[in-house]
């Protein structure tokens, strides 16, 4: 993870309009398989099969460099056009190989035998894809799961509200660790190509973070946007990202899957994540779910609401193209429930063949409808209407009812909010960020504990990034004066010489 950050910094330059997703590079490990090849050779239809067959192990092949090849042939396949040639005949060959398998049966997971100090239990939903598709269960005995580092913060999620978050509270002097399973920060702000604001509150942190972007290039620079406090481009918004997580300290991995928690007492105290080396845990002192749908906080115990059994009513998202120099394509032309990845996996099929000619597509499907934790405390539609105020007030949003399809609140049934750019300014109380019933975990974005018609209103990406600002600052706050985050006195919180002129509650204070 290190070197992937070493090489971007390394590369990265603004004239560029896009970049690798995946470090490129000839892995120095090699199988032992049951096969060897001669050096010198590197066509690929020279490659003897067994150099991809492990030794000792049947009913397993290793397609790639890391196959027992010499170094120049591993660097050969790993090019577009050899990889598919040499995959069609590796194909061919096992489909052949196969027919005389049988069908393997439900085992038992093998687990490590080595002992370790106990944190806590490991919660996951483990349901399969789709309840029709339910093939039974592997046994997994109790065992262990490596613990991968311990940090004070650990962000899941680096999108609108997550790489705010993570900078913020490594700026406090939080030992922070900022995790994405994709490879860039910012989430649909930049890989999302939704570039340009449409509401919400500009000021505060937002309002240094689209300087910063700004900055990153001289003012004549070809790409700068005339517009630059409303648009941005989003592999420079990436990089300030970056380079100002990597200033304040903080760590980033990219590639990693956040799937469970792990829980004690109804503590949180770390979170399970699939990275492309191994399975384990990071152990924190406070986890900050940014991954938009409250996945570690649900996986953890928390209640949710979402679409279902109450409801159909699914607001319009998006997949949009992506050409050399795009920066916003939104819309919101279908429809995703973004729980199931197969209906996530369906849209980006249909996408491809709506949007084919183009140079490629966004990376994150343009939802606006996930799932929402249930906190301490819901935000109503009443409560935006009335402008309420509260006692934990935690940040300010500014947006308009755009729902995006259906509504469901009753009293919008009465009256529909038809004047979609009438601007309602909201308070957000930290309660609802903080999971019912779990400690040491608070989440962000649209996975907070909202209404989902009163949802539009606080969901805009300039507010979001102030809310991670404020989240970030509260965390570090949070593990510097060793008390909970529900215990803490945010109207009075300490000085402690770090950055508080960002933290505050709205404008007229």
């Amino acid at each position: 993870m290190k070197a992937e950050q070493l090489a971007r910094k390394c590369t990265w330059d603004a004239d560029q309009v896009d970049s690798s997703d995946l470090l490129w590079y000839i892995p120095g490990q090699r199988l032992i398989s049951e096969k060897s090849m001669k050096q010198g050779q590197v066509s690929v239809r020279q490659i003897p099969i067994g150099c991809m067959q492990p030794k000792g192990i049947k009913n397993l092949w290793v397609l790639g460099p890391c196959s027992n090849i010499p170094g120049e042939t591993a660097g050969k396949i790993m090019r577009p056009v050899p990889a598919i040639a040499l995959g069609e005949i590796l194909g061919e060959t096992v489909s052949h190989r196969m027919k005389n398998i049988p069908a393997p049966s439900l085992g038992i997971v093998k687990q490590s035998a080595g002992k370790g100090e106990t944190y806590g239990q490991v919660c996951e939903l483990l349901q399969p894809l789709r309840k029709v598709w339910n093939k039974g269960f592997i046994s997994s005995p109790s065992g262990t799961l490596p613990v991968l580092g311990t940090y004070d913060v650990v962000v899941m999620g680096d999108g609108t509200a997550g790489a705010a978050a993570g900078i913020t509270a490594a700026k406090n002097g939080a030992r922070t660790l900022v995790l994405d399973y994709l490879h860039g920060l910012g989430g649909m702000t930049t890989l999302g190509m939704i570039g340009r604001y449409w509401d919400g509150f500009r000021e505060g942190y937002s309002a240094t973070i689209d300087k910063g972007v700004r900055d990153i290039a001289p003012a004549d620079h070809p790409r700068q946007l005339k517009d630059w406090e409303e648009e941005t481009l989003a592999d420079w918004k990436m990089e300030w990202y970056r380079r100002e997580l990597e200033k304040a300290g903080g760590k980033l991995w990219y590639g990693v899957m956040g799937c469970g928690a792990v829980v004690e007492n109804n503590q949180v105290k770390g979170v399970v994540i699939a990275t492309p080396l191994c399975r384990g845990v990071i152990l924190s002192k406070v986890i900050i779910d940014s991954t938009g749908s409250a996945d570690i906080a649900i996986a953890a115990g928390a209640s949710f609401d979402y679409i279902g059994k109450k409801t159909l009513a699914v607001q319009g998202a998006g997949m949009g193209k992506r050409d050399p120099g795009d920066f916003y394509n939104n819309n919101d032309w279908l429809f995703i429930d973004d729980s199931d990845i197969l209906d996530v996996t369906r849209s980006f099929v249909q996408g491809k063949e709506k949007l084919k000619g183009h140079y490629d597509m966004v990376k994150i499907p343009q939802t606006r409808e996930r799932r929402r934790v249930i906190g301490e405390y819901t935000i109503s539609v009443y409560d935006i209407l009335n402008h309420r105020r509260y006692a934990d007030t935690i940040f300010y949003h500014r947006s308009s009812f755009d729902t995006h399809g259906m509504i469901m609140d009753p009293y919008f049934i009465l009256s529909p909010p038809m004047e979609r750019h009438k601007i309602y300014d909201a308070d957000v109380p930290l309660r609802s960020l903080l999971p019912k019933g779990l400690d040491g975990i608070i989440t962000t974005g649209l996975g907070a504990s909202a209404h989902r018609d009163a949802m539009p209103v606080i969901r805009m990406q300039p507010c979001l990034q102030n809310q991670g600002y404020a989240v970030g600052y509260l965390a570090a706050l949070s593990v510097k004066e060793n008390r909970p985050i529900r215990k803490m006195d945010i109207k009075n919180p300490a000085a402690s010489g770090s950055d508080r002129e960002f933290v505050g509650t709205c404008p007229d204070g």
